[in-house]
């Protein structure tokens, strides 16, 4: 996502802050300036566990090795914890399991 192979238009979000916190900003290393916050940021309450940002990798089978997140530019602001979800067709989503595991994978930034 860092270097824009994934368009814009592949971004998506269950909602935005502002268009200063579009989702497209929720890129690595985006830099805050006059006219962007640096960062994707949600309109709900940070306490709100029920907001995602959904990446399209397309139509081809994309083997995902790494996600990397950080806070938003120039604020000490932070997700704390997330779980990832996968899905083939864009509707039935399934969370990401360690392999031999039954739970859903926590992570905690």
């Amino acid at each position: 996502m860092e270097n824009k192979v994934i368009k814009d238009e592949q971004i998506t979000a269950s909602s935005q802050w502002s268009t200063t916190y579009a989702p497209k900003y929720g890129r690595l290393n985006i830099k805050k300036t006059s006219s962007i916050s640096g960062a994707w940021t949600a309109a709900k309450s940070q306490q709100n566990a029920n907001q995602w940002l959904q990446i399209d990798l397309g139509n081809q089978p994309t083997k995902v090795t790494r996600v990397a997140t950080q806070g938003s530019n120039g604020y000490s602001e932070w997700i704390t914890s997330y779980k990832l979800q996968y899905s083939n067709d864009g509707k039935n989503f399934q969370f990401f399991k360690e392999q031999g595991q039954t739970t859903d994978k926590v992570r905690e930034t």
